[in-house]
């Protein structure tokens, strides 16, 4: 054998050992690749969070188990739909902002929004999406907290409601008056507030029972909460707030109404209560009530004041007899103006 046939024997041995090298060294990355690929696929199955995969138009590419398992959609009912679809109407307006930033890159983007389940249930999901735009999709983790979320909502609405009637409670007044006011000299605009009293309330509970004057509360509350909303035929127009502010005492604060205005639906009322029949073991409970009508508009800077001069007002109406709306006397210091 030649030198030249003995070089390019040993060429040819160190090539093949090269490449039989290689070959192990890839085989062996290979298998990890598939095992780590594995363990990926076990954790997106075993999650507990939902997994998704969207592209950057937003169209679902797919989902791990755990979709199914809180909203009961499997993949193929997924697959190609736009996230936006699922969600509520009330809640598209902030998602599809949301989603919008997201295609950015800027980092994580996080929100919450309410999913229609497959059965037309309602779940609270809390989003925390990435884009990747080299690989143009998006990728997102939810996690189902309607049962917190339900706990946060009574827990403010238990804050902000009383608990016999259900309208809102003299904090959550105190603090919408102060609002109102704020609002009223910084866009001048008007307003009005009602005092409402329940006459013969301490009657009621002496002859027919605490029970009863419970129940006369609560169907108090329900027609000033159904006779001052907006759409409503008293008090076209302007939208009121009802709150319990004493024992037997409501507060209505109506939006942009003036005298005139307030003064109508302050009657209008009187005569809804008036005809509200409300019998309690067979005895009837008449719900008349007195009522201080005191509008405000930008001049008016102390809550304290407004709510005197309509506690005024209403205490002139029980003095009459009660049953009927009456409205407060204009400050002095306003009287010419």
């Amino acid at each position: 054998m030649s030198g030249m046939s003995i070089l390019t024997l040993t060429l040819v041995v160190v090539l093949a050992a090269g490449l039989g090298l290689a070959a192990a060294v890839a085989g062996r990355l290979a298998r990890g690749l598939r095992r780590a690929e594995a363990a990926s696929a076990r954790r997106l199955k075993l999650s507990l969070d939902m997994i998704c995969v969207a592209g950057l138009d937003g169209r679902i590419r797919s989902v791990n188990p755990a979709f199914e398992r809180a909203l009961g959609y499997r993949e193929e009912e997924l697959f190609g739909r736009s996230l936006v679809d699922f969600v509520h109407p009330d809640d598209r307006e902030p998602t599809e902002a949301g989603a919008a930033a997201i295609p950015s890159g800027v980092g994580p983007v996080r929100f919450q929004s309410r999913w229609f389940g497959k059965q037309g249930e309602v779940h609270w999901l809390d989003w925390r999406s990435a884009t990747f735009p080299d690989e143009g999709l998006i990728y997102a983790v939810a996690r189902d907290v309607t049962d917190r979320r339900e706990l946060e909502l009574e827990l403010e609405r238990l804050a902000q409601r009383d608990p016999l009637t259900g309208v809102f409670n003299r904090r959550r007044f105190d603090e919408e008056l102060s609002v109102r006011l704020s609002d009223a000299r910084r866009h001048r605009r008007g307003g009005a507030l009602l005092l409402i009293d329940l006459d013969r309330f301490r009657s009621i509970n002496d002859e027919l029972g605490h029970a009863a004057g419970d129940l006369a509360l609560c169907e108090v509350a329900r027609v000033l909460d159904e006779n001052t909303r907006g759409s409503d035929a008293v008090g076209r127009g302007f939208d009121g707030m009802v709150a319990r502010v004493g024992g037997d005492e409501f507060a209505v604060l109506l939006a942009e109404a003036g005298p005139v205005e307030a003064a109508a639906v302050g009657e209008r009322l009187v005569a809804a209560l008036e005809a509200t029949d409300l019998t309690v073991e067979g005895s009837p409970v008449p719900l008349a009530v007195s009522v201080g009508v005191a509008p405000f508009d930008a001049r008016d800077a102390r809550a304290e004041e407004l709510l005197a001069r309509a506690d005024q007002a209403m205490y002139v109406v029980k003095a009459g007899g009660g049953g009927g709306a009456g409205q407060a006397r204009v400050r002095d210091d306003r009287a010419g103006a």
